[in-house]
C-alpha cells in the first residue's frame, strides 16, 4: 500500500474557504514557455540569411533591428574564429606533454602472476581450514 505523504490532502479543506492565494487561478505558473515578441523570423529575413536575397530587400521597417543582430553575431563570430592563442602557452602546452609515448596496460586477466612459496602456503592451509570447517558444519 502507498502511503500518501502530501500533508495539503490529509486536512479536512471542506471546512475553510479558500484564500485567493490557494487558488491555482491566482498562483503563477512558472514553467511555462513564455513567447518572445517576433517568435518567428518573417520568411525574408531567413531568406537573406540563407543568402538568397539582398540586404537591401530585408533591411526596412521592423527587420531593420533584426538584420543589425545578425552583424553582430557575425561579427563576434569572425573575432571568436579568428583568435589565435599566445605562443607561450602553446609551448607551455608541449612541454608538459610526455615525450614518451604512453602504452596501453594489459587487462588483469592476461598480466602474468608471480606466486611465492609462502603465498602458496597460507593458500594451501586457507583451504585446509576451509574444508575443516565444511565439515564440521555437515556433521551438525
Amino acid at each position: 500500500m502507498l502511503e500518501n505523504s502530501n500533508p495539503r490532502e490529509q486536512r479536512d479543506e471542506g471546512s475553510r474557504s479558500k484564500t485567493p492565494r490557494e487558488t491555482p487561478a491566482a498562483r503563477p505558473v512558472t514553467d511555462r514557455e513564455v513567447p518572445l515578441d517576433g517568435a518567428s523570423l518573417q520568411p525574408a529575413l531567413h531568406a537573406w540569411l540563407d543568402g538568397e536575397l539582398p540586404e537591401s530587400a530585408v533591411r526596412r521597417g521592423d527587420m531593420v533591428r533584426d538584420v543589425e543582430f545578425w552583424h553582430r553575431v557575425n561579427k563576434e563570430t569572425e573575432t571568436r574564429r579568428s583568435a589565435r592563442s599566445p605562443m607561450h602557452l602553446q609551448e607551455a602546452i608541449m612541454r608538459a606533454l610526455p615525450n614518451a609515448t604512453p602504452t596501453l596496460s594489459e587487462p588483469w586477466w592476461r598480466k602474468s602472476v608471480a606466486v611465492t612459496p609462502a603465498t602458496l602456503a597460507a593458500a594451501g592451509a586457507g583451504l585446509v581450514v576451509l574444508g575443516m570447517a565444511i565439515q564440521v558444519l555437515r556433521s551438525r
